[in-house]
């Protein structure tokens, strides 16, 4: 499970630490495999009204987040682009979400993204 904060935040910098954690934990929310397919609500209906494809042309997850939980997201959102028949495309090839990092060594994103890990 991770955590998202809601859309529309802002935990401004003239907050103490006390009132930033109460805001953190006040506006922070689970996010786990069942918080994904339910923000697919909508697409899917406008898919079922128009027969149109899916398709998530960006997503991913910051280098930043330890493993497991970086490896979960991943396996988490790929299988419900799966189940779902949503084709995608992770961002971004080299950098802060990449498939390599800045120095060019493998992030681990792809074998996560196959399903091969």
């Amino acid at each position: 499970m991770g955590f998202v904060i809601r859309r529309g935040t802002n935990i401004s910098h003239w907050l103490s630490q006390s009132e930033r954690r109460e805001t953190w934990d006040k506006w922070n929310e689970p996010y786990d495999r069942e918080a994904m397919l339910a923000v697919f609500a909508k697409p899917l209906a406008v898919r079922k009204k128009t027969s149109r494809p899916l398709y998530c042309g960006e997503f991913g997850c910051r280098l930043v987040p330890p493993e497991p939980a970086r490896g979960r997201w991943y396996r988490d959102i790929v299988s419900v682009f799966g189940e779902l028949d949503i084709a995608f495309a992770n961002w971004d090839y080299r950098g802060g979400f990449g498939l390599v990092d800045a120095d060019g060594h493998d992030t681990g994103t792809a074998a996560l993204l196959l399903g091969a890990e």
